[in-house]
C-alpha cells in the first residue's frame, strides 16, 4: 500500500516520470493486488500520455528566452534561435535576448549575423562588449578583426589571447 501511496503522492506533484516508474514498480512487484494494479495502470496511462506531450511553448519574452538559454546550454543551437526570435519579437530592445541570438549564431559558425546581433546588443547595453571578451559561445569569433574591434581588443594579425578555461 504504501508503494502505491508514494507513486500516487508523485503524480499529484506532477512528478510523471518518477510516477512512471513507481507505478510501473508497483506492478511488477504487486501483480497479486488486483484491484490496486488496475488502479496503478490507469494512473500510468496519464502518467504516459502527459509525458508524451511537448512542453507548452511560452508565452511572454523572459520564458522564452530562459527556455532559449536551456537550449543554448544542451547545444541545441538552432531551437534556441528560435526561442531568442520569438523572445525578441515580444520584447524587440532587448540586449541580452539580442546578446544571446548573437551567442547562438556564433556557435553555428554564422560570423557576420553573430557580428551584427553582438554590434546592436553592445549598442544597447554598453557591457555587454565586457562580457563578450570572456564568452565562449564567441570563440569562433576571436579571430575576427570586426569582433576584436567591437570588444575593445587591439585588432592583431594572430589569435589574441583566449579568456580563461578556453584554452585548446
Amino acid at each position: 500500500m504504501k508503494a502505491f501511496e508514494r507513486a500516487v503522492n508523485l503524480f499529484h506533484r506532477h512528478k510523471f516520470e518518477n510516477a512512471q516508474r513507481a507505478f510501473t514498480q508497483f506492478i511488477e512487484r504487486y501483480p497479486h493486488e488486483a484491484e490496486m494494479v488496475v488502479r496503478a495502470r490507469s494512473y500510468l496511462a496519464i502518467c504516459e500520455q502527459q509525458l508524451s506531450r511537448p512542453p507548452a511553448t511560452p508565452r511572454d519574452a523572459e520564458a522564452l528566452y530562459d527556455r532559449g538559454i536551456v537550449e543554448l546550454n544542451y547545444g541545441r543551437l538552432r531551437e534556441a534561435i528560435t526561442y531568442f526570435q520569438k523572445a525578441l519579437k515580444r520584447e524587440p530592445e532587448a540586449p541580452h535576448i539580442l546578446y544571446s541570438l548573437a551567442a547562438a549564431h556564433a556557435r553555428l559558425g554564422q560570423i557576420e549575423r553573430a557580428l551584427e546581433e553582438l554590434k546592436e546588443a553592445v549598442k544597447r547595453r554598453e557591457v555587454l562588449r565586457i562580457h563578450a571578451r570572456r564568452d565562449a559561445d564567441f570563440v569562433n569569433l576571436y579571430t575576427h578583426p570586426e569582433f576584436q574591434q567591437l570588444v575593445g581588443w587591439e585588432v592583431v594579425e594572430e589569435s589574441p589571447p583566449l579568456p580563461p578555461g578556453t584554452e585548446s
